[in-house]
């Protein structure tokens, strides 16, 4: 099995199953995987304009843009998430996981209650 390969299949399927211009949101685990799997040009290609660090609290608010975050749920970036949905700079988010053998099974329990309080259906 190609690795890289692999990686790279899952975060082109990441960033063209959501249309539009996005952000993807990285946090330390995940940034070196990313950069080592695939160039600014094809996020560009599948409309990804902007890549960041879910730390950077210096972050502008772009509205018009949806944001993927690509984690590794840990307790340091759950709590980067925690923070960034009491206070979105997005206009939607979709969490990805690194290393969940069953996907939304760290972060839903612990974001479950903020989604619901930001949700614009509430």
């Amino acid at each position: 099995m190609d690795v890289l390969k692999a990686v790279q299949t899952y975060l082109t399927r990441l960033t063209s199953d959501i249309s539009g211009m996005k952000v993807l949101l990285l946090d330390s685990h995940t940034t070196p995987i990313v950069s080592l799997a695939t160039t600014q040009s094809e996020l560009l290609a599948q409309e990804v304009y902007l890549t960041d660090r879910i730390d950077n609290t210096n972050r502008q608010q772009l509205l018009h843009m949806s944001c993927i975050c690509f984690l590794r749920p840990t307790a340091q970036s759950i709590e980067f998430v925690k923070q960034e949905l009491a206070n979105p700079k997005y206009g939607g988010y979709w969490l990805c996981e690194l290393g969940s053998t069953c996907p939304g099974r760290d972060f839903a329990p612990l974001i479950g209650p903020i989604l619901r309080q930001t949700s614009p259906t509430s």
